[in-house]
């Protein structure tokens, strides 16, 4: 029969008898970025981040992209309508998660939620401006 992790050993009445050892953690510590070996991927590997480092990049990013978004192209007006948004999706349940720094942008927070999971993404207000076609024309 094997005993549960609190209950006590009813032969010597202890908690770390029979072949329980005290459960220490391993806490391992993998770095700011681990890299994924993934055959498929152009580079030969994907790079997860951890929080922390996606902040950080996030915030160089905005830097390189000199204070613009590059959806809706309007300027930052503060740090906290950032985030960063990931060019190519991640997919569900971040199957195929990429954080590489290629694959980040800054952008506003109602532009990340506005493009989803789409790839190539082009706002409403660029595909008009694209086809050459106004939304206040009349035609008569």
């Amino acid at each position: 029969m094997r005993l549960r992790a609190g209950e006590r050993c009813p032969i010597h009445h202890g908690y770390y008898c029979c072949g329980r050892g005290k459960q220490y953690r391993v806490n391992e510590r993998r770095g700011p970025i681990t890299r994924v070996p993934d055959p498929h991927h152009p580079r030969g590997y994907r790079e997860i981040c951890t929080p922390a480092e996606l902040r950080r990049r996030t915030l160089t990013k905005v830097v390189k992209q000199k204070g613009i978004c590059p959806i809706c192209l309007k300027p930052f007006n503060s740090m906290d309508e950032v985030t960063h948004d990931h060019i190519l999706p991640k997919k569900m349940g971040s199957s195929e998660r990429d954080d590489h720094v290629d694959n980040l942008q800054a952008v506003h927070i109602l532009c990340n939620s506005a493009k989803g999971s789409i790839r190539n993404y082009q706002p409403p207000d660029r595909k008009l401006a694209a086809s050459g076609e106004r939304e206040d024309a009349i035609d008569l």
